[in-house]
Parts: C-alpha cells; sequence; structure tokens
C-alpha cells in the first residue's frame, strides 16, 4: 500500500473513531467530548425516573379522588305530615351519592338519652 492509500485509511480511520475531530482541541475540551454523551445518559436516565415518579403519585392521587367520588352518601329528612299534631312525620334516608349504600344501619333518637328506634 502506497503513502496516499495509507494517508486516506489513516483518515478514514481517525474519522471513524472520532480522533481527528478532537485531535487540535485543548485536553478539557476532548475530556467533555468523551464523557458528555454518557453525563447526558444519566441525565436523561433520572429525569425519566423522576418523571416515572411523579407520575406514580398523580395516578394513586386520581384512583383516591375516585374512590372518593363514588362513594355513597347518605341524607336524611323529615316530612311533617300534620303541623298541628307533635311527632306526626316520615323520616325519609335516601342515597345523594353515585355509589351503592349497602349495609346501612340507622339509628334514630330523640333525645341524647331517650327513646331510639333502629332500621
Amino acid at each position: 500500500m502506497g503513502a496516499p492509500e495509507a494517508a486516506m485509511t489513516q483518515a478514514a480511520a481517525d474519522t471513524l473513531s472520532g480522533a481527528a475531530a478532537t485531535a487540535g482541541l485543548p485536553f478539557w475540551v476532548q475530556i467533555v467530548a468523551a464523557f458528555g454523551p454518557i453525563v447526558l445518559s444519566l441525565a436523561l436516565a433520572v429525569i425519566t425516573w423522576r418523571y416515572t415518579v411523579y407520575t406514580k403519585r398523580m395516578v394513586d392521587e386520581m384512583r383516591a379522588a375516585r374512590s372518593t367520588q363514588i362513594m355513597p352518601k347518605l341524607v336524611p329528612t323529615l316530612q311533617i305530615t300534620d303541623l298541628d299534631e307533635p311527632g306526626s312525620g316520615h323520616l325519609r334516608v335516601f342515597n345523594a351519592g353515585m355509589g351503592p349504600a349497602f349495609r346501612v344501619n340507622v339509628e334514630v333518637a330523640l333525645e341524647p338519652n331517650g327513646k331510639r328506634w333502629r332500621w
């Protein structure tokens, strides 16, 4: 192989290895050029990990909000049938929430130590 072919082969090898691009640069620039992609890859990995953690927290908050949104909400009402007669009325408990209410226990007391009714 002659001198021109050897020079072309060496130039092709330098181009492929990146040595020609950093040959005339200061040492610190060569270090940055060598380790820059590694540092950037690690930074990208850290950013992706933090994004994943924050996304999981957001999903957990959305699940908690959804579970409270579909809970039952029991509302007691008292319908008085006759204003002239005391104690005449109907107690009605209805579900104003989005979710079903299972195994509901209702206890009504007229006074703190008075008569109690349970359903």
